[in-house]
């Protein structure tokens, strides 16, 4: 009987520099922007829910991992007479939080939009729905994540006027901002210019607040009193995070991956946890630790701050 040969031993190949090791950051976007998420089940789905889906589309490609990139949905929610935010979902790489828009309707009947989001289908429906024109659309905010979707907004209205926190700016060249813009909001007591109240002065004030710059560019914010109902608006100066329940705009299969002890470190299609109301809560507790881990720490009010606005910020900050 014929010695069977050993197998032919495989040759050590030398590693090389080739052009497949060098970084690819064009491919490496490209994938973030269209690789599935394996952890949401594939269903049929119904048609109200092909409906939404179409009236939720909205694209956001922007070079930075901000999510949704194609759909989002919106939440309405009336907070006080004449008072309503809309929500959407807002992710960062694995962090998904709310990011909110507020409406306030006018004596006059019109509207007054604050920190406008994605001008879906879905959300321009639940705006007119509460009647009246929108007339004014306020970027109380220098952020990126908020000016972002000014350039949308102010195409659904044409007609409404675009009000804007001084101190706007771009990186890494600061070009002027891609929208129009009507005008800059500034103290109410700024005696400095001469120029005309603004429209909505008799019932809405607002205090700029210029903070010293310590990143690439100014991080101004215009806060906002309403008179009527002693409603403070504020974007990033007070965060307040329920340690209960996330927003619904929140998924939930977010919320579970979340609940892992190391999400990184789980490979892909690992089955999530099971749905219960103690992950989702450890889920969402660990976003919002990675969400305060991004903003200023310890808090702190500027002095120079007005004693009546100061009163009013304590107030709501408690």
């Amino acid at each position: 009987m014929g010695k069977t040969p050993a197998p032919a031993k495989a040759t050590p190949k030398t590693a090389t520099s080739s052009s497949s090791s060098k970084p690819k950051p064009f491919s490496t976007l490209l994938e973030v922007y269209t690789r599935d998420d394996s952890t949401r089940e594939s269903r049929k789905i119904s048609p109200e829910e092909a409906r939404l889906k179409k009236d939720r589309q909205y694209t956001l490609l922007t070079g930075l991992p901000l999510k949704p990139y194609f759909e989002r949905r919106t939440v309405r929610t009336q907070v006080a007479e004449n008072i309503w935010t809309f929500e959407q979902p807002q992710g960062f790489f694995n962090v998904t939080t709310p990011i909110r828009m507020t409406v306030i309707r006018l004596a006059d009947g019109r509207l007054w939009v604050h920190a406008p989001v994605a001008a879906t289908r879905e959300c321009r429906r639940l705006l007119d729905e509460l009647g009246g024109e929108v007339a004014y659309i306020i970027l109380p905010t220098t952020a990126f994540e908020h000016k972002v979707f000014v350039s949308g907004f102010a195409r659904a209205y044409p007609k409404a006027k675009v009000w804007v926190c001084p101190g706007q700016w771009a990186w890494p060249i600061n070009l002027p901002p891609p929208f129009r813009v009507d005008g800059y909001l500034t103290d109410d007591d700024d005696s400095s210019r001469s120029r005309k109240p603004m429209p909505w002065a008799n019932e809405i004030e607002q205090l700029l607040l210029q903070p010293p710059c310590i990143g690439i560019g100014p991080a101004n914010e215009v806060v906002f009193f309403h008179r009527p109902t002693k409603t403070l608006l504020v974007t990033d100066l007070i965060v307040f995070i329920d340690g209960q329940s996330p927003s619904p705009v929140v998924d939930i299969p977010d919320l579970l991956k979340a609940s892992y002890d190391d999400p990184d470190a789980v490979p892909r299609n690992t089955p999530l946890p099971p749905n219960t109301e103690a992950n989702r809560r450890k889920g969402w507790a660990r976003m919002a630790l990675q969400i305060l881990f991004l903003g200023t720490s310890p808090p702190s009010l500027p002095p120079s701050l007005p004693p009546s606005l100061l009163h009013h910020l304590h107030l709501y900050a408690e």
